[in-house]
């Protein structure tokens, strides 16, 4: 301690071996820490993940001490700032598992938040789809940089506790930090309006993972931008408009735009401008549906049987075309497309999350001892909940991670809500096979099963729902919503056709349209380039009736 104060230390990570067993060495030296360097943050393992698996452990911890300072600083600094403009709510923080934490939660343990916009956008789709109906859906987010997509089965988004941060090579997994927390279970793509179209040394068009990102941005930006992007594409294409980006707050470059899609793809590819383009806008809608249905398939997600909803700056832009090349059915567009993971934070629910590791083999343990060891579990989240967020129905997720004995993977289940009598462990066995033969298509029944780690989530479910302003009822005609029309391309036709345009805010519910339309709003346009059914629900959304990629698009 005495070295390291000298040193100059800001924050230590304490991982030892078997603290997931035994946290007792390590709470004393946390201890003697916090009474002898009270200026240095401590992180301790069997307080951040107290599980097996030491390097998961060790790297998640000190994740945990690396951000802390930063993460502590900040919050400071919005609670100050809150305080001056008068702010006398409660603050919480929004977790990478779609769950909302309070701020000291936070501060404890910042790993937790790495994800936390992302999370909040599934959030707001897993709201979004209960509300239409919709239990199995693909939720789809599209920025600048990085398309992001989470499968919502059975109305609840897919949780998982692996996730890497700072990965050395763009999107390779592998070559990142591991952090295990409960994260909701996204697919990240190098894909993004910002990413640069190029032609390989093979002459094959690529595009991404590379970004020219905000600044100096697509050529279209006239901010320096010389490489031709995907917004750059879609601005050739008629898919965005010149004058309308960002509500008109910033006006785009056409002639540069075209002259770098045309340098840099069409000439080398022996192709015209709009062909350039579109193969561009395609590759990338190629790129995503590829990567999603690996990732779905992994899963055993049936992209045939779910629908897509979709938001961010450019995910309303590309997720017909996505969606038509998964099969989905449905494709929505919720309103304020463009500030989906803002609203989410406020259909989140406080939540927090305990876990224990304790390595039992199902023979060799009882339904009994099992109850005990979650309704421990089950006390430590619920008195961690933040005492202003327990002002709704407590709920409890029980799960268990489990494996078969000798196997490195596990898998999590979902436990009985009530673990008692000579069927429980039967129970748990069967909910183990049922899942893993889901997942794999085969299970061994002869193999003996273990128990690592039981976990438990408490989560405070509101007693009043959140609630959209409903759209005004004033029996306008759809045909008052269209503010113009100009030629964008239509793969089906393969060429440019004059289409509609519609605006978003003069839409009201029960309006129908066909399409090829593109619907504008401040933050993002909905393109459909080819026929199709557009209707706004109850909602406001609009739903849009996807069907088959043609043939020749």
């Amino acid at each position: 301690v005495d070295q390291i104060r000298a040193e100059g230390v800001e924050t230590v990570a304490v991982c030892f071996l078997h603290s997931y067993a035994n946290a007792e060495h390590e709470k004393r030296v946390g201890a003697y820490l916090r009474e002898h360097a009270p200026e240095i943050e401590v992180s301790l393992s069997c307080e951040v993940l107290p599980e097996i698996n030491e390097y998961k452990r060790v790297s998640t911890t000190s994740v945990n001490a690396y951000v802390k300072p930063k993460v502590q600083q900040y919050l400071q600094e919005i609670g100050e700032e809150a305080a001056k403009r008068s702010f006398k709510g409660d603050f919480f923080i929004m977790q990478s598992s779609s769950g909302i934490a309070s701020e000291s939660s936070a501060r404890q343990f910042p790993a937790r938040i790495v994800e936390s916009g992302p999370a909040a956008g599934v959030a707001l789709a897993q709201w979004w789809g209960a509300k239409s109906g919709l239990k199995n859906v693909l939720a789809f987010d599209m920025g600048g940089t990085t398309a992001k997509l989470c499968a919502i089965n059975d109305g609840e988004a897919l949780v998982t506790n692996e996730y890497e941060t700072a990965r050395v090579y763009h999107f390779k997994t592998g070559s990142g930090i591991s952090i295990n927390v409960p994260v909701v279970d996204l697919l990240e793509i190098g894909a993004g309006g910002g990413s640069i179209a190029h032609i390989d040394s093979l002459g094959l068009l690529k595009v991404g993972p590379e970004s020219a990102g905000a600044s100096p941005g697509p050529v279209c930006y006239g901010l320096g931008g010389t490489h031709p992007t995907v917004t750059d594409a879609d601005l050739v294409l008629g898919y965005l408009s010149a004058e309308y980006f960002l509500g008109s707050s910033m006006r785009l470059i056409t002639d540069d735009t075209r002259e770098a899609i045309r340098r840099d793809v069409a000439v080398p590819l022996e192709i015209d401008l709009i062909e350039g383009a579109y193969g561009i806008h395609n590759l990338v809608n190629e790129n995503m549906a590829a990567a999603a249905r690996l990732h779905l398939a992994e899963r055993s997600v049936d992209t045939t049987s779910i629908s897509m909803i979709a938001y961010g700056g450019a995910g309303p832009v590309h997720a017909f075309g996505v969606a038509r090349k998964l099969g989905c059915q449905y494709l929505l567009v919720p309103r304020y497309a463009g500030l989906v993971s803002a609203l989410g934070m406020l259909v989140a629910n406080v939540s927090m999350d305990t876990s224990r590791s304790l390595k039992v083999t199902l023979a060799n343990t009882s339904g009994e001892k099992l109850e005990e060891e979650l309704k421990v579990l089950q006390l430590a989240a619920e008195s961690s909940l933040p005492a202003a967020g327990k002002g709704g129905v407590l709920r409890f997720h029980r799960k268990a991670r489990m494996k078969y004995v000798g196997q490195g993977h596990s898998l999590e289940i979902e436990m009985p809500d009530v673990l008692s009598g000579p069927s429980a462990i039967d129970d748990i066995w069967k909910r183990y096979q049922d899942e893993y033969k889901r997942l794999y298509g085969r299970n061994d029944e002869d193999v003996e099963v273990e128990i690592e780690t039981l976990k438990v989530i408490a989560e405070i479910v509101p007693e009043r729902d959140f609630e959209l302003p409903l759209l005004p009822d004033d029996g306008t005609p759809v045909e008052a919503a269209v503010k113009g029309a100009r030629m964008i391309y239509v793969p089906a036709r393969k060429e440019m056709v004059e289409c509609k345009i519609y605006d978003r805010y003069q839409l009201r519910v029960g309006h129908k349209f066909n399409g090829p339309a593109i619907i504008e709003e401040r933050e993002t346009s909905t393109v459909v380039n080819d026929e199709a059914d557009i209707t706004v629900d109850e909602l406001g959304a609009l739903v849009i009736t996807v069907g088959k990629e043609q043939n020749n698009a």
